[in-house]
């Protein structure tokens, strides 16, 4: 009960750690609109300048070491890590949407296109598909911390990276379109939703027999 109620706490301060961070993801891309794209977010997106999309992928870099460091920091055992590294992924994903809305008005709908990320190469996809993803990372994740005997076999590992790599490739296929004019642009769905699936199966089948 003491080791439940002390990863309660933990999961707490992460949580209020990550919906911080997210305002200040949300502000610095407040900051980029205004300068580059002042009659709005659209696609074909027109190029920033070269210097200004290194400091922005200099920028993505640090939040994914922040959310490694605050995992690596909370976290005792290696599955405790991962567990809060996809939880704080999860709650600052998206609570960056939510400041996005604050802030902007934006996304206007799920389905509005985003520019995700941008290593190694640009990812797009509707705003839909990021937040189902951490939705079931901190579905995950809390199960993970909550549950003590839950242990994960080598080949589960496998295949929730085969899981997780189909996803980031569904989202990355057709990233040239992101710069085409005129945008045609249709996310692979069907290739996304394989690899959802993979993910959840192989998780609750460990959860089953854990």
């Amino acid at each position: 009960m003491k080791n439940l109620n002390e990863k309660k706490f933990k999961i707490l301060g992460v949580g209020i750690f990550v919906v911080a961070m997210a305002y200040l993801e949300a502000t610095v891309v407040v900051y980029l609109r205004a300068l580059y794209y002042p009659e709005g977010f659209f696609f074909p997106l027109k190029m920033i300048p070269t210097k200004m999309a290194f400091v922005e992928v200099g920028r993505e870099v640090a939040t994914i070491v922040m959310l490694f460091s605050i995992a690596f920091i909370v976290g005792k055992k290696l599955k405790d890590k991962a567990a809060y590294f996809f939880l704080s992924f999860g709650i600052w994903d998206i609570f960056y949407y939510v400041w996005l809305w604050v802030l902007l008005r934006w996304p206007g709908g799920f389905f509005d296109l985003d520019l995700l990320f941008l290593i190694p190469v640009p990812w797009i996809g509707p705003v839909a598909a990021p937040i189902l993803i951490s939705i079931l990372f901190i579905t995950m994740a809390l199960l993970t911390l909550t549950q003590d005997e839950i242990n994960f076999s080598s080949l589960d590992l496998f295949f929730e990276f085969l899981a997780v790599l189909m996803v980031i490739l569904s989202f990355t296929l057709n990233y040239t379109a992101v710069f085409k004019s005129p945008m045609v642009y249709a996310f692979p769905w069907w290739f996304f939703f394989p690899g959802v699936i993979l993910g959840v199966v192989v998780f609750i089948r460990r959860l089953l027999v854990s």
